[in-house]
């Protein structure tokens, strides 16, 4: 009979997952994305990210985070796994150059809004990063670092 139960409650928890191989029961996920662009418009390739999802108020209760990098057209896409059942984040920071490349600065960018965190359905929220132009006037190509 434990045996029988034991199989039963497997089989509720796992049912969720839908055949995703990715899937587990316990995280939760959603998607930032957006591009990466100088103060003239133009895409910055190569930019490293990262990206902290806060609970309530940024500085506290941070809940998920991940890494990317913008591609050569400036976009980039970052699908964040938190391991805190659902939830809904309410504030974001983006970290450029979190491994302090030489020449380039690391800016943090903070973003108020909501993104919701679930383990099948992927919330996703966009996030245009500008950065500022460096003092000589250009701002250095990453990717071919």
């Amino acid at each position: 009979m434990r045996a029988l139960l034991l199989a039963a409650g497997l089989t509720i928890i796992t049912a969720g997952c839908d055949g995703d191989p990715v899937c587990d029961p316990c995280a939760t996920q959603a998607v930032i994305f957006g591009t990466v662009s100088n103060d003239q418009g133009e895409p910055v390739a190569g930019v490293q990210m990262n990206f902290e999802v806060y609970r309530q108020t940024c500085g506290t209760e941070v809940r998920a985070g991940e890494r990317a990098t913008s591609d050569a057209s400036g976009r980039y896409r970052a699908h964040i796994h938190s391991l805190w059942t659902p939830f809904v984040g309410h504030c974001f920071v983006i970290r450029t150059n979190p491994d302090n490349q030489p020449g380039f600065p690391t800016l943090d960018f903070e973003f108020q809004g909501e993104l919701a965190f679930h383990t099948r359905l992927r919330d996703s929220v966009r996030y245009d990063v500008v950065l500022p132009t460096a003092s000589n006037g250009i701002l250095p190509d990453l990717s071919r670092r």
